[in-house]
């Protein structure tokens, strides 16, 4: 059965020797060849008190990204090695309290099918990786959140989840009742320390097994192998009837019980329902395995009164009993609700009439007999698809567009298990399913019929003579970038160019100047020391291989790049390869006479500080000029304006106008007045 694997988690960077996604996808395709994987991130609500408000704060790494709900990172697809580029790109953030927010994500997860890119005929499985414990519903109360999980998507248009701060956290019923409603399964990826936890929540989530994964999560290839084949090969039917039907399943694997393990592809195992009414009234259930598309509807009519069953009770059986009755066909009595067929019919309802031109007694297993498909090892009448009418084969018509046919209902077309394009279409609508197939309309081909044989819009305008810019492939219209680190639709779009110079700048300066700023383990002897060292330089030849040239003797189409070190400079080369991520050729430049970097002759003090105190000197002579000569002009202003007031005044020659007398003469008034005398 095709596959599809999430991963959803806050600790999935496992040791740079485990490649995640190629060893993830290698294993998955050991028990599906059908398979698609994705990958989204999570980190808690952000509003306080779940996240600090200052910058930095939530995490211990120099630069930590701003916390978020969740990311949804890649939509499902066959490319292993996106998955594991995107797997290491993912930002590692944090949150000031232990839980986690992750049933946020597990929720959009579940739920947003477009975006996740979900298919309807594969099994759905969600990996769900953590080292803490989980926020469930009530907890948003801290943060003023009361709004319920409305079960809705809500990822924007960059794969955030934008309603963390308006919704609380879902409850465990509620996504155990989501993945039962979207048939997912779930795989708990967790750290020794929260295994306990998350075993008891396996067994609250129907269709969920938990795991333990190392803090490194270096096992996590391992684990997702060992849980994913533990799903895919056990099978666990249940029904949904009301307390008025109260049934059980019963099975003939061990314990009898409901669920089947170590199942294996093509094994078939039968299954036993058992159920009764305790009120006289219909009843329609269903019975599904677990984390499967598919179910049985089961619907009950009851016959709630009998003639022999009455309370004034009969007299004898021919009393209960209609002769020749229409409800079986004229061919037997109708007895307290039974047919009781003449000797040459049979059949709940007397329909079927046995050959004319034997003489044998009629025996229902032989008729059942003819219904069973020979020599196959699991004997099903009519395989399990239809009913066994009168020994003939009655096949069902389970839905629409299925068409079930055959003597024994063992050939299968379904019309509708075609692919369907983003819009949901059918084969693209351009095409007609054909069990199971898409039989494309010409001109289209391609499994969805989605693919016009023309290479053009896969080439760019810069490099009309490219496929996919030289990057990717065009199988479909349309590119499929295959070398690290491009993208875009038609591959020319490079994601981390503008970050070579610094992805190679550390392990350059380790190799040509012993630089240890890589080198940040801490270490208390020179043993530990020479250790970690070797395993640098050993991760440093994975990523480039170094030499040392001439600039002349450089090849010219090698990129340049420049830095300072200690005030000195220095250039190295790099090899302009397609991949990103593969081990390129540098080469660091050497000088005229054969030196890594060019450093500034050294600094001349004594110069520095008599030319400091000259400069002193000069500015303080300036100062004192500049004010001399101010007040110079002041005083010959000042005493031209005095020269001027002083000729414009007009008084007689022989007289001063200031000038005062020594002595001052007073008269009486009343001296000498008659009155006196």
């Amino acid at each position: 059965m095709p596959g599809s694997v999430f991963l959803i988690g806050g600790i999935i960077r496992p040791q740079p020797e485990v490649k995640l996604g190629r060893d993830l996808a290698s294993s998955i395709q050991e028990i599906t060849r059908d398979f698609r994987i994705g990958f989204g991130s999570f980190v808690d609500k952000e509003v306080m008190p779940y996240i600090s408000l200052v910058k930095g704060k939530n995490c211990q790494q120099k630069k930590c990204p701003l916390p978020y709900s969740f990311q949804h990172q890649m939509s499902l697809g066959p490319d292993a090695r996106l998955f594991q580029r995107k797997v290491k790109e993912a930002p590692l953030s944090g949150n000031i309290d232990n839980p986690e927010g992750g049933f946020d994500g597990l929720v959009q997860v579940i739920v947003c099918s477009k975006q996740v890119g979900w298919r309807d005929k594969a099994r759905r499985v969600i990996i769900f990786t953590t080292d803490q414990t989980f926020h469930i519903a009530g907890d948003g109360k801290l943060g003023g959140i009361v709004v319920p999980n409305d079960g809705q998507c809500h990822l924007n248009a960059t794969g955030f989840y934008d309603y963390a701060k308006h919704q609380d956290y879902p409850s465990i019923a509620f996504i155990n009742e989501l993945a039962k409603n979207y048939s997912v399964s779930m795989i708990w990826a967790v750290t020794a320390d929260k295994f306990q936890l998350y075993d008891m929540l396996s067994t609250m989530v129907e269709g969920s097994t938990a795991g333990q994964i190392s803090t490194d999560s270096s096992n996590i290839v391992k684990l997702v192998r060992a849980q994913y084949e533990k799903i895919t090969t056990s099978i666990k039917a249940i029904t949904n009837s009301s307390t008025s039907c109260p049934s059980r399943i019963t099975s003939e694997c061990e314990g009898n019980g409901p669920k089947c393990e170590n199942v294996q592809l093509g094994m078939a195992k039968n299954f036993e329902l058992h159920f009764r009414l305790t009120e006289c009234q219909s009843e329609t259930f269903a019975v599904s395995p677990v984390s499967l598309n598919d179910k049985m509807i089961v619907e009950v009519e009851p016959f709630c009164e009998c003639p022999c069953d009455t309370s004034e009770g009969v007299a004898n059986e021919e009393e209960a009993t209609l002769e020749q009755s229409q409800d079986c066909n004229y061919h037997g009595r109708l007895s307290c609700g039974e047919c009781l067929c003449s000797n040459d019919f049979f059949g709940p309802k007397c329909e079927c009439s046995k050959n004319p031109n034997t003489n044998l007694t009629i025996n229902m297993d032989d008729i059942f007999a003819t219904c069973i498909k020979p020599n196959i090892s699991f004997p099903f009448l009519c395989s399990g698809r239809g009913s066994c009418d009168c020994g003939v084969c009655k096949c069902d018509s389970p839905k629409e567009g299925v068409i079930i046919s055959g003597l024994f209902c063992d050939n299968v077309c379904d019309n509708t298990a075609c692919e369907r394009d983003e819009s949901n279409q059918t084969c693209s609508g351009q095409g007609k399913c054909v069990c199971g197939e898409c039989v494309c309309n010409p001109p289209w081909t391609g499994p969805k019929c989605n693919c016009f044989q023309n290479k053009d819009p896969c080439r760019s305008s810069e490099s009309p003579h490219l496929i996919c810019s030289g990057h990717g492939i065009c199988p479909c219209d349309s590119c499929i970038c295959t070398d690290d680190g491009w993208s875009g639709p038609l591959c020319n779009e490079c994601e981390v160019c503008g970050s070579i110079c610094e992805n190679l700048r550390l392990c350059v300066e380790f190799l040509a100047f012993q630089d240890e700023k890589m080198v940040s383990e801490p270490y208390e002897t020179e043993e530990e020391r020479l250790g970690i060292i070797a395993n640098a330089t050993e991760r440093c030849q994975t990523l480039l291989t170094y030499s040392e040239e001439f600039p002349e003797d450089i090849p010219k189409n090698y990129e340049n790049c420049t830095f300072l070190r200690n005030n000195c400079r220095y250039i190295f080369s790099y090899e302009p390869i397609a991949g990103i991520f593969d081990t390129r050729q540098v080469y660091l430049h050497l000088t005229d006479d054969g030196l890594k970097e060019v450093c500034p002759p050294p600094a001349d003090y004594l110069g520095l500080i008599f030319g400091l105190i000259g400069a002193i000197v000069f500015v303080g002579l300036i100062t004192v000029l500049l004010w001399k000569a101010f007040t110079t002009i002041h005083d010959r202003r000042e005493f031209a304006k005095f020269e001027a007031e002083r000729m414009n005044i007009k008084f007689p020659s022989h007289s001063n106008p200031i000038f005062k007398q020594a002595t001052t003469t007073i008269q009486n008034p009343i001296f000498n007045h008659p009155d006196y005398l």
